[in-house]
């Protein structure tokens, strides 16, 4: 689990569910179940952060990365 500042939510990735990303917003006491997009997740062994410059969440697994990218609600 990550803290997205921008989104203002933690960001929580469960590799038993990859097509899923789960959002936890503070302000609200509410978690989200954000579909997500794009190619699958990586296989074997991960490393995750959340790279703020960037605004992504990353996983790597030794030669492949993985990133997501959270949005807002309403956006």
């Amino acid at each position: 689990m990550f803290y997205d500042p921008l989104g203002k939510v933690c960001l929580l990735f469960d590799p038993r569910t990859p097509d899923r990303m789960w959002s936890y917003s503070v302000k609200e006491k509410k978690w989200t179940d954000n579909k997500v997009n794009g190619p699958e997740y990586p296989e074997g062994r991960h490393l995750g952060y959340f790279d703020e410059e960037r605004n992504v969440f990353v996983v790597n697994s030794g030669t492949r990365t993985w990133v997501y990218r959270h949005k807002k609600a309403g956006k």
